[in-house]
């Protein structure tokens, strides 16, 4: 199983035996920058069973306290690229019955004031197994070499380089 790299026997490196003797199928787990590194975790598994995103999402949420986001998907999204999370919640979650909420949050912001913000929830975005669903679709890389992007822009536009 990859962790965070950012996480050196952290918050997430605490709970990885715990996590991998429970739950044997996990593939990774990646606690996000935009979730300040605790507040969120993408977590992916290899053939995850009926239900059991939720029991996977719900034990990060009482492992980490403060947690208040867990997102579940499927081996072969890389929970480390939040560009392909985002993807597999758009195109994977079914937002009536995949998004569980659980209780309060954990309320304890170093020293800030106690707001109303409260709750947690999981988030179920990995491969839908009740109905038929395509393959994943993606342009192969050579194709995206072979393409100009000036071959299709007018020609007083401006290519900016990064």
């Amino acid at each position: 199983m990859r962790l965070c790299p950012c996480d050196q026997g952290g918050v997430k490196g605490k709970h990885r035996q715990g996590f991998l003797s429970r739950f044997p199928n996990l593939h990774e787990i990646h606690a996000p920058d935009s979730g300040c590194g605790v507040y969120a975790a993408y977590i992916s598994v290899r053939n995850i069973q009926a239900g059991q995103a939720e029991e996977i999402g719900r034990a990060a949420l009482d492992a980490i306290r403060i947690m208040q986001l867990v997102v579940i998907v499927d081996a072969d999204i890389d929970v480390f690229d939040e560009g392909q999370v985002i993807w597999a919640l758009h195109t994977y979650a079914d937002l009536l019955k995949g998004i569980r909420r659980h209780g309060e949050s954990y309320i304890l912001h170093s020293g800030f004031a106690t707001t109303n913000w409260g709750g947690k929830i999981v988030i179920d975005a990995t491969r839908p197994s009740d109905f038929a669903f395509g393959a994943r679709s993606e342009v192969p890389p050579e194709a995206m070499q072979r393409i100009k992007l000036a071959d299709y822009l007018p020609n007083d536009a401006v290519l900016i380089r990064a």
